[in-house]
């Protein structure tokens, strides 16, 4: 019966969203891809495995490289540092000889060359103009190896000596992969861009065929790269894409060095100073905040602060932060004046809070380049920096509007530009897999537009299989996330066109507003709203924090209308985003079960995680998550009731724009509570099993069990996969109810709740992640989770998001790798393709 209606309900949806279809796999799920190896997503895509390598370290382990060493390619030229260092080394993830049985051949460009290389078998041959190994050592110019293959998913090298002509190129791939690499090869320097196709593994390109969109979210790397405009992009050549990029243009050996007081210099003649400019610039020390403390309190709507007294380092033009009154001093304050014990302020103290005595205030360091003027040197934010920069390559980028440096730094590795994968690899991954692209725009690029939207559009304009419609996300990835810097940017920058705080919606409805102008506009990409050749998309998310969207009912911040109304840009002349063509609202949408928040939760949590004989439990949970009951928000429904809610935002604007749903990340997994909850133990049975009856049901996912008697606090009890280790033994949780516990054998009665106590349980780990797990693995749950997508395109969703392809944790469709077997979530999607 599903079969007929699923049948039906395609027919009439709205997945075509074109008449020409010819290009497109016809797939109607999205992905997203993670990089590999060392971040977990292990889709082992690239058929070069160096390309998903990530930054250089010394190989005596004494840090990060000293990137004045590495030539345009990315690799070392330096071979006296070399040997005091023991080389560059580098680890990389690859498909183990039991997944992808065959020899690997490793070759390189470059001459008097010597790589070790480790986890990737015996050498079987060598070849090459004095080629030689040594074990695993090879030393020689343009070698070819070939070994008999890794036995784990992860191989080192480490570049022991280098020569006249440098290294340019390093490949690892599978001997079966010698003509796709070389096309591929052809690709990457310069060829014709169909060539660039021959650039993923098989293993790979067969997973992600399920798919109709792919979004490039964390192969790009764009929750936190710093690159701003086209030419900030990965270079399709250099070594690995997964590594910091250090352009000559914008890389100077000169170091930041110490003037006086708070204030840095930096010598770099080619410099200009130009909004989103980059200096990518070692520091000759660590770079610390100011720090003073108040002597007196200042009330809301004051511009003054009081201290005893203060040092000669603080100055005017610093930025100055509280971080012990919550949003008293707005994060782009600066210094206007500075007395011997007062300094004035800009904007004022916050009307809600006040600066108390005794508070840390914090004053940016200052830098100016070439004895220009000095500049707040700030976090990626945009907002002062209260951590101490480290004495390692930096990268500073300029915001004019803002009047900062903004410091991309780390304390453990070097900090380059960061953009992942080259957009053109995603173009060819689109068109061999004949699949959609979704581009996620860096947030740099964005305010005022630079020419990435642009560039990017243009090339995806020509380079694009005929029948693919490109995804532009019109702002940066969940702009509601103060995870991502981006949040707080956009807030910074919004702050300065409306004076209100925490106001990124409003400023998203900006940014996308002016690149749907330069995409679709008289001067567009697409000239005058062509509508069938690209899809603005723009993020939403069902969080109650950021208001569900309501056509014209915002009157404040954080209210996710503004993001599609734009009404400070429309104020100021502007014009919509959707005036000038189709936007899809993509919201990250997250439900529940009717039993969230009940004991049972964690009895099925561990019988999924356990691959335990539970075919009743299977069918309990089937039925109460298929069902309708329940409070609002905690059904399966409540996919339907979201979506719902979200087509009556879409039909609020008929007329006046076209509007349509996709998902956002997660989709169709279900979250939980990561709060502590307890309930009074009234009685304990004591006896195999053993009876906990609780006074009350409690809310929240079990993580863990401790027992709170009064001084009993060395008797905590830690559940861990089912498991319940106290100090007399094991307890293995059998059954729970909203009431009760029951464990599988005696307790001696010395701690365990045998005096009333408190039974205890957190959601915030163990089985949060094994029951996202179990939801995607249990075969009983098929239908349910086909259900689920039909509920979606029933009220006029399209391509459904399953987040990640492949990781080791629970957002993964395969779990951990593209190797891993097939589980049902990816069958009931198999089950839902079809053809419009």
């Amino acid at each position: 019966m599903w079969r007929l209606f699923l049948l039906v309900l395609l027919c009439g949806s709205a997945v075509a969203q074109t008449s020409d279809i010819s290009g497109w796999n016809g797939r109607v799920a999205q992905v997203n891809l993670s990089p590999g190896f060392p971040v977990g997503g292990q889709m082992y895509a690239p058929v070069n495995k160096v390309n998903d390598c990530q930054d250089w370290s010394y190989g005596d382990n004494s840090g990060p490289v000293n990137i004045s060493e590495e030539n345009q390619f990315g690799f070392p030229t330096n071979n006296t540092s070399l040997a005091a260092h023991s080389g560059w080394n580098n680890a990389c993830g690859t498909e183990s000889i039991t997944q992808r049985p065959g020899n690997r051949i490793v070759d390189w460009v470059g001459a008097n060359a010597k790589i070790t290389f480790v986890g990737l078998g015996a050498v079987v041959s060598v070849s090459g103009a004095g080629c030689s190994h040594s074990g695993t050592i090879i030393a020689g110019t343009n070698c070819s190896v070939t070994f008999t293959g890794p036995t784990a998913n992860t191989f080192r090298f480490i570049i022991q000596q280098v020569g006249i002509p440098q290294l340019t190129q390093l490949r690892v791939y599978h001997a079966d992969d010698t003509t796709a690499i070389n096309n591929c090869t052809k690709g990457l320097n310069g060829g014709a861009a169909y060539l660039l196709e021959s650039c993923f593994a098989s293993q790979f390109l067969q997973a992600v065929s399920d798919f109709g969109v792919v979004r490039d979210l964390n192969v790009e790397n764009a929750n936190a790269t710093i690159i701003a405009k086209w030419i900030d992009r990965t270079p399709l050549n250099f070594w690995s894409w997964g590594a910091a990029y250090y352009p000559s243009s914008v890389t100077t050996t000169n170091k930041v060095t110490l003037s006086s007081g708070a204030s840095y210099t930096l010598s770099f003649p080619e410099f200009v100073l130009s909004d989103k400019v980059h200096i990518i610039a070692q520091n000759a020390s660590t770079i610390p905040p100011v720090t003073v403390n108040t002597s007196g309190s200042t009330g809301a709507g004051a511009c003054t602060l009081n201290f005893g007294a203060l040092p000669p380092s603080v100055v005017a033009g610093m930025l100055v932060y509280d971080n012990n009154s919550s949003n008293a001093i707005n994060k782009t304050t600066t210094v206007q004046s500075v007395g011997p014990t007062t300094v004035t302020i800009s904007p004022c103290v916050q009307a809600r809070n006040g600066v108390g005595s005794g508070d840390t205030i914090y004053f940016s360091p200052m830098l100016s380049v070439n004895g220009g003027k000095n500049i707040p040197i700030a976090n990626t934010s945009g907002s002062l920096n209260t951590a101490t920069l480290s004495a390692l390559w930096t990268t500073f980028t300029y915001d004019v509007a803002l009047n900062v440096w903004m410091a991309e730094n780390a304390s453990n590795r070097n900090s380059g530009l960061n953009g992942g994968w080259p957009p053109e690899i995603m173009v060819a991954l689109a068109n061999v897999n004949h699949s959609h692209p979704w581009n996620v725009p860096p947030p740099y690029s964005l305010d005022p537009p630079t020419d990435y939207a642009v560039q990017q559009a243009q090339y995806q304009k020509r380079n694009l299989a005929a029948g693919l419609i490109p995804r532009f996300e019109c702002g940066p990835n969940e702009l509601w996330n103060y995870a991502f810097y981006a949040t707080t940017y956009a807030d910074n920058r919004e702050y300065l066109r409306d004076g209100k705080s925490f106001d990124h919606d409003n400023w998203y409805g900006q940014i996308c507003s002016e690149m749907a102008a330069n995409l679709g506009g008289s001067d567009g990409v697409w000239p005058n709203k062509q509508n069938t050749k690209y899809w603005l998309v723009t993020g939403m998310t069902s969080a109650a924090a950021e208001k569900p969207p309501i056509k014209g009912t915002c009157t404040s911040s954080l209210c996710q209308d503004n993001k599609i109304a734009a009404p400070t840009y429309v104020t100021e002349g502007g014009v919509p985003a959707y005036t000038y063509g189709p936007v899809q609202v993509a919201y990250a949408g997250y439900w529940n079960t009717t039993f969230y928040g009940t004991l049972s939760e964690l009895e099925w949590a561990w019988c999924y995680a356990n691959q335990a004989n539970c075919s009743v439990i299977q069918s309990t949970l089937l039925t109460n998550y298929a069902g309708t009951g329940g409070s609002a928000g905690h059904t399966i429904s409540s996919l339907l009731v979201t979506m719902r809610a979200f087509q009556n935002y879409f039909k609020s604007y008929s007329g006046t724009a076209t509007l349509s749903a996709t998902q956002y990340e997660g989709g169709n997994v279900q979250t939980f509570s990561s709060s502590t909850q307890k309930a009074m133990v009234a009685s304990v049975t004591i006896g195999n099993p053993t009876v906990l009856t609780l006074s009350g049901t409690v809310a929240g996912g079990w993580d863990w069990i401790y027992n709170t008697n009064t001084g009993c606090s060395s008797c905590t009890t830690t559940l861990i996969a089912g498991v319940c280790s106290e100090l007399d033994g094991e307890r293995l949780i059998t059954a729970a109810t909203a009431t009760t516990i029951t464990l599988n054998v005696a307790t001696d009665g010395r701690c365990m709740y045998s005096g009333g106590g408190t039974a205890a349980y957190d959601g915030s780990g163990t089985f949060v992640t094994a029951f996202k797990l179990a939801f995607q693995r249990s075969s009983v749950l098929t239908l349910l989770e086909l259900q689920n997508l039909q509920n979606f395109y029933s009220v006029g969703g399209t391509f459904p998001s399953e987040f990640d392809l492949a990781d080791a944790g629970s957002w993964g469709k395969y779990n951990p790798d593209v190797y891993a077997t097939q589980i049902p979530a990816i069958q009931a999607l198999r089950q839902l393709q079809t053809n419009p």
